[in-house]
């Protein structure tokens, strides 16, 4: 009988899972949350580019503006 696949309790963007878009991130209720770029669902907090009138902020080097959230989130397989 094969084990259940184990969750998935981080993901950042660039690194590790490689597939990584093959995840998504929700808070705990189920609602979805965009833009996220590093997310550590054991500790709880993510971290989630910045966004004003719909378009992603970034800083004098051209680096994405982000913010890190404490939250109760889970990751899961999109």
């Amino acid at each position: 009988m094969p084990f259940p696949p184990r969750p998935v309790l981080y993901i950042k963007a660039g690194s590790v899972p490689a597939d990584w878009r093959a995840f998504r991130v929700l808070y705990a209720n189920g609602r979805p949350i965009r833009d996220v770029v590093e997310a550590d669902a054991h500790n709880g907090w993510f971290v989630q580019a910045v966004r004003r009138e719909g378009e992603l902020l970034r800083d004098g080097a051209g680096r994405l503006r982000t913010r890190r959230i404490e939250a109760k989130i889970r990751i899961e397989r999109a």
